[in-house]
């Protein structure tokens, strides 16, 4: 009898918490994963790596520089310099092109250097996410067990208060003794202290 009780308080269990549970674990998982800080730095530090291999790409090509000076000299109604010596001013250009052809070892270096960078950071990203799954799977299992045997403990309480009333007939009609049914309000009112602990936020 006691073994049928217990089944059926589990299926009862059980059949709480699905309906009580309203997201699954892959929510919790891919919600952890998109809010992590820690992620985010790891992700910020793939696109610096990016952009470091495209400044080093960048700087294998020729560089053209413009330079130019304009000096003027001013006159003004018989004032300032004379244009016989400045002729008005001094204007220079000069344009440039150039390229480094001998440092190929350097650029290989540098390239290397920011894939290693980057591989490194995909390591600890994938560290990272496998903690993160981790710690989440288990604060949803904790959960999911508190929240059963909040569910559990509850059905169990239903059935102590309907076993109350019954029990409370049959000493009325003289089939049970007082005393069962004082030590039965004894463990119903320990259940409901369970309970009670159980619903208190941690």
């Amino acid at each position: 009898m006691n073994r049928i009780l217990t089944i059926s308080l589990i299926f009862v269990a059980l059949s709480l918490f699905a309906k009580g549970q309203s997201r699954k674990i892959d929510y919790y998982l891919e919600e952890g994963i998109k809010n992590s800080p820690l992620l985010k730095d790891y992700y910020n530090q793939t696109q610096t790596a990016l952009l470091d291999s495209l400044i080093i790409r960048v700087s294998k090509k020729p560089l053209l520089e413009a330079n130019s000076q304009a000096i003027y000299d001013p006159v003004f109604r018989n004032f300032g310099y004379d244009e016989v010596v400045t002729d008005g001013g001094n204007y220079q250009a000069v344009v440039s092109v150039s390229q480094n052809i001998l440092n190929r070892r350097d650029i290989t270096n540098r390239f290397e250097s920011v894939d290693i960078r980057k591989r490194a950071t995909s390591n600890l990203a994938r560290i990272t996410i496998a903690e993160l799954k981790k710690l989440i799977t288990g604060q949803y299992l904790n959960c999911c067990s508190a929240f059963s045997d909040l569910a559990f403990n509850k059905s169990f309480l239903e059935i102590y208060r309907n076993e109350n009333i019954i029990t409370r007939q049959f000493v009325t009609n003289g089939i049970l003794k007082q005393t069962d049914y004082l030590s039965l309000q004894i463990e119903t009112q320990s259940q409901e202290i369970l309970v009670k602990t159980a619903e208190k936020p941690v």
